[in-house]
């Protein structure tokens, strides 16, 4: 188990990507804190890049949502929907503005995220 600092909380599951084991993560702060990040530069980056790069324009962040064993490149306007949906869900749920909401996936190329277990 990993200790988090004080004023941070988080959400571990496996939402069956791939196996059993955990493939989706949320750490959240309980107030807007300082956030930055650091991206691909490749041409061919996925929707979580663009919607992370909005989310850390300010400097600031409010939670990251992590997603393994898929990374939703390669699906279009539908892996868009779904990378905004999910970064839009967890803002909801926090009380917070998307733009606060970083989002990571890594993984397989070319399948979208399976949005009826998120």
């Amino acid at each position: 188990m990993t200790t988090l600092p004080s004023g941070f909380v988080a959400h571990i599951a496996n939402i069956g990507i791939k196996d059993g084991s955990d493939d989706f993560l949320v750490i959240a702060a309980q107030d807007t804190v300082p956030g930055a990040g650091v991206f691909t530069q490749s041409r061919f980056a996925g929707p979580s890049i663009g919607l992370s790069r909005r989310a850390v324009a300010d400097g600031t962040l409010r939670a990251f949502v992590v997603v393994s064993k898929n990374a939703n490149v390669a699906n279009g306007k539908p892996g868009m929907e779904d990378a905004d949906e999910i970064v839009r869900s967890v803002a909801s749920l926090l009380g917070c503005t998307p733009h606060d909401v970083l989002i990571a996936s890594t993984g397989v190329i070319g399948r979208r995220y399976p949005m009826e277990r998120v």
